[in-house]
């Protein structure tokens, strides 16, 4: 059982399937990386603001000497 032969304007037509297929997944690439490289920032600039909230918290929290009854 012999498969047919491709014509010019099938194998055409795959190869123009085959490039549109290849172009949406170059867009949606290109879309993705953005998104990652957004999502890179926003959670750089919330590790700065959780770290500055960290040091700002420690330095309004009393030391344990200050705690202290005052007969010690």
């Amino acid at each position: 059982m012999d498969t047919p032969t491709p014509t010019i304007t099938e194998l055409e037509q795959r190869i123009t399937d085959l490039e549109r297929g290849i172009s949406h997944l170059e867009s949606s690439n290109a879309d993705l990386s953005e998104m990652v490289s957004q999502q890179w920032d926003l959670i750089d600039r919330l590790n700065r603001t959780v770290e500055m909230l960290y040091k700002r918290v420690g330095a309004m929290e009393p030391t344990i000497e200050a705690h202290k009854p005052p007969h010690y």
